[in-house]
């Protein structure tokens, strides 16, 4: 998902991979940009070249074990 932010000077772009390393109880630990572009790298080379422009990752959701009930 691709949305501009800051009319329009920049673009908010969502993209999600396996979780890694996140952490339960923190949903905006920084994200390691070297992982997600490994994860994308067979991707469309249009996606690629938009990953090569990545500065930060802002956001990186944990990956939780079930509920028990």
């Amino acid at each position: 998902m691709v949305y501009p932010i800051r009319q329009g000077a920049m673009y908010n772009l969502v993209l999600s991979q396996p979780a890694g390393d996140g952490e339960a109880g923190i949903w905006n630990g920084p994200g390691n940009i070297g992982e997600l572009k490994e994860y994308y790298k067979d991707f469309d080379p249009v996606i690629r070249g938009i990953l090569r422009n990545v500065k930060s990752l802002n956001c990186k959701v944990a990956d939780l074990p079930p509920l028990p009930s």
